[in-house]
């Protein structure tokens, strides 16, 4: 008499899948993971519903490139009395903007909250480089969305154009450097002149090498001097048409408007994203379950 012929799940190794197995169990629980998937979307879909609508209002601010002295050598900043400063154009760097923009105190100056009270509006920023800020401002109310993306945004470029902007100050700082080098470039011009005719004459051999190498210093000095001079009042013109036209480094260059669409929630896609949830969660527990009642053979 032939022994009978040992079956498929005796041979089968642990840590195989029984395919079939698996099949079976999504089909005992068929009518449990179409009933909890139809029941997640409606869900996803009511809450969606009920939710209130949301408008995104978008304000932008541009931020130029800061009007400062150009830098000079070493030896031309050191002809003027006192010595020129020397500042490099300076532009926050892309973290630092966000951080300015989303302080607490900014917040509460234009809306009245931070980021630890929140409020209805939600604030975002997106600074896709050190020259650009686009605000958002997300409210129920679309009036109130643009008027406090607005405000926000004429907040942060009056902070930034305290900043790093250029006033009056700036103006009066320049105007005091170049009257210091051009009474030091005058003042060794009279030097040089003083020196010649003092010497002119009466220089013997060892006074008259002398006599050279001062004057060569001098001259050197008063062409710094003079080089300075005329960086300083290049400048000084520069400033001053900037403060004419405009004198603001930051401003904001696109107005926000009254959004008439919202931009959330969204019925129909919360509804397909909540049953897809709901058609994951259900298979994994009725499989979890098949698992569970499964028998375990020796």
């Amino acid at each position: 008499m032939n022994a009978a012929a040992p079956s498929n799940r005796s041979n089968r190794s642990p840590d195989e899948i029984d395919l079939r197995g698996v099949i079976n169990a999504l089909l005992a629980g068929k009518k449990l993971i179409l009933v909890v998937t139809i029941l997640a979307g409606f869900a996803a879909f009511g809450v969606s519903v009920v939710r209130p609508k949301q408008y995104e209002a978008v304000s932008q601010v541009a931020i130029t490139q800061p009007v400062f002295m150009p830098v000079l050598s070493t030896s031309i900043l050191l002809a003027t009395n006192p010595p020129a400063v020397s500042v490099n154009p300076r532009l926050p760097d892309v973290k630092a903007l966000k951080d300015l923009a989303l302080a607490d105190d900014l917040l509460f100056e234009v809306a009245g909250v931070t980021r630890v009270t929140k409020g209805t509006s939600t604030f975002d920023i997106v600074a896709p480089s050190s020259t650009q800020l686009r605000l958002s401002v997300t409210d129920t109310d679309p009036k109130r969305a643009a008027d406090l993306a607005n405000r926000w945004g004429e907040a942060i470029a009056h902070r930034l154009n305290d900043l790093i902007g250029v006033d009056d100050t700036d103006l009066t700082k320049l105007q005091t450097q170049l009257t210091d080098a051009d009474a030091t470039w005058q003042k060794l011009s009279q030097s040089i002149d003083e020196v010649a005719r003092s010497n002119r004459f009466n220089a013997s051999g060892t006074e008259s090498e002398a006599v050279r190498y001062q004057l060569a210093r001098l001259n050197a000095q008063r062409d710094v001097a003079f080089s300075a001079y005329q960086a300083l009042s290049r400048q000084v013109q520069e400033v001053r048409i900037f403060l004419a036209e405009n004198g603001n480094t930051a401003r904001v260059f696109a107005k926000a408007v009254v959004p008439e669409e919202p931009v959330g929630p969204h019925p129909k896609l919360n509804a397909a994203l909540g049953a897809v949830l709901g058609l994951m969660l259900s298979i994994f527990y009725v499989l979890a379950r098949a698992w569970w009642r499964e028998p375990v053979n020796a």
